[in-house]
């Protein structure tokens, strides 16, 4: 189900009216109130109506404590408070509550319910970047689906740890799931499922170097999502199919597969991913020596990167913000991201204001990585307003700090923009002599090009990395 953090679930009358009648539901008939109560709560949470998913579980929580529900329940409602702090990205607490939801279901002896919580907690241990306890957990899953005979299960445990081998560089085992969950997702009518591990299989044997078969495993999957209408699934496996095109040199088939991916993308609006869709034309571009289109491909990137921050931002910001008390340091990013959100909105100045608020915090406190990102915004800023010297200064600070720092990715984008200040300001060989050193490192590979050709150049912030691989 989609979301949107402006839409409100439809609740007949008050909220409180809605929680009374649930409970009423629940004394009627535990089993279906507790259904009604797991729905509403999804519906909720997946419209990111965080206060009142909080009070749905403190109230079923003391509801538990003075009537002694089933163990079924307290299962439930651990499971779900997992899923909400999981949403949050608050993963130690997501994980307490998965914990402890197995624990209660072990007591029980439900060894189906068992395996669907341990599967969700490697979930979990996966998204929060513990890929050794996600590996033990979906074993454990998968180990009692198969004691169980539970084959659907079975198979999308087998997909998720194939995940987990994948990135944790074990692409053989990898391989050796996806193709048995494969088998089992096609004998029980599971596309869905098959979609996502067919895609996964391909990029576990493009990074083994089997290309002709990755390319087969990309089609398979691009079918599939084509013949459920599943766009975002199609724009994927284009992306992974273009980049597995273009590294073999079939420039004109990876455009082809770019371009497709991009119209999806944009049907999705899905500003992120188009940004990165539109970065890789413009490699394609170059490598076919079409500068002028691939110069025009990384303003767009730009535009679309720039209309995702808002919302990015906001979520980011409301996490910290909903987190533990802010010290002095946190205090100071949670401010940088409201920069670049004026930012966002072109108030300028506003912007700029939050900026040097920030700069002598994380001077103060040693976070240099963060003096040079706020360096390279702030310089951002003042150049919109037209103060080309003072953005020229302020890009010139952030380039020397990243290159205390070694942070070459970053630096590469700092001295494109410290290039645009100088194009700005007349210094056009100093530009060049920018942009040619970024040309070296990264990212803006048509600068140089396009200041000879007297052509304006987008400024970037410096907002985040891009996924290159499909994963559900």
């Amino acid at each position: 189900m989609s979301w949107d953090v402006n839409e409100r679930v439809a609740l007949a009358g008050t909220f409180d009216y809605q929680l009374e009648l649930l409970y009423q539901a629940l004394n009627r008939n535990g089993e279906e109130g507790l259904q009604a109560w797991s729905v509403t709560f999804d519906e909720l949470r997946e419209g990111w109506q965080i206060a009142d998913c909080r009070r749905m579980l403190r109230e079923i929580k003391g509801l538990a404590v003075s009537q002694a529900l089933r163990p079924a329940t307290l299962v439930l409602v651990r499971a779900a408070e997992g899923t909400l702090e999981a949403q949050l990205a608050h993963w130690d607490r997501a994980i307490a509550a998965y914990q402890q939801a197995c624990e209660v279901v072990q007591k029980t002896g439900d060894r189906g319910s068992e395996a669907s919580l341990l599967s969700n907690l490697g979930n979990i241990y996966y998204l929060a970047a513990q890929p050794a306890l996600a590996l033990d957990s979906y074993r454990q899953a998968l180990s009692i689906y198969q004691e169980l005979g539970d084959e659907p299960g079975e198979a999308l445990v087998l997909t998720n740890l194939g995940n987990a081998y994948r990135d944790s560089g074990l692409l053989g085992e990898a391989q050796t799931c996806y193709e048995r969950a494969l088998t089992l997702q096609h004998r029980h009518g599971q596309p869905d499922i098959a979609a996502i591990t067919q895609a996964n299989l391909g990029s576990v044997l493009q990074r083994q170097g089997q290309s002709s078969e990755a390319e087969a495993a990309y089609q398979v999957a691009l079918n599939l999502f084509a013949e459920m209408g599943d766009l975002h699934g199609q724009a994927q496996v284009l992306g992974n199919l273009g980049t597995l095109y273009l590294n073999n040199g079939q420039v004109e088939k990876a455009l082809e597969c770019f371009v497709r991916d991009l119209d999806l993308h944009q049907q999705l609006g899905d500003h992120i991913s188009q940004a990165q869709t539109l970065n890789n034309l413009a490699i394609a571009y170059r490598r076919l020596g079409r500068l002028d289109d691939a110069l025009s491909c990384y303003g767009h990137s730009f535009e679309a990167a720039r209309q995702s921050w808002q919302v990015d931002h906001c979520r980011r910001l409301w996490r910290l913000l909903t987190g533990q008390p802010l010290n002095r340091l946190t205090q100071a990013r949670a401010r940088m991201m409201r920069g670049l959100l004026w930012a966002n909105l072109g108030d300028w100045p506003a912007a700029e204001a939050e900026y040097r608020q920030v700069l002598p915090v994380f001077q103060d406190e040693g976070d240099w990585r963060n003096v040079a990102y706020g360096l390279n915004n702030l310089g951002e800023v003042l150049l919109r307003q037209g103060r080309w010297a003072e953005a020229r200064d302020a890009f010139h600070q952030s380039v020397e700090i990243k290159r205390r720092l070694g942070d070459e990715q970053a630096l590469g984008q700092a001295l494109a923009n410290l290039g645009a200040a100088h194009q700005l300001l007349g210094n056009e060989e100093t530009a060049i002599q920018e942009y040619e050193e970024a040309l070296a490192i990264a990212y803006v590979t048509v600068m140089a090009e396009a200041i000879r050709a007297g052509q304006p150049l987008p400024v970037a912030l410096e907002t985040g990395e891009n996924q290159s691989e499909y994963s559900r």
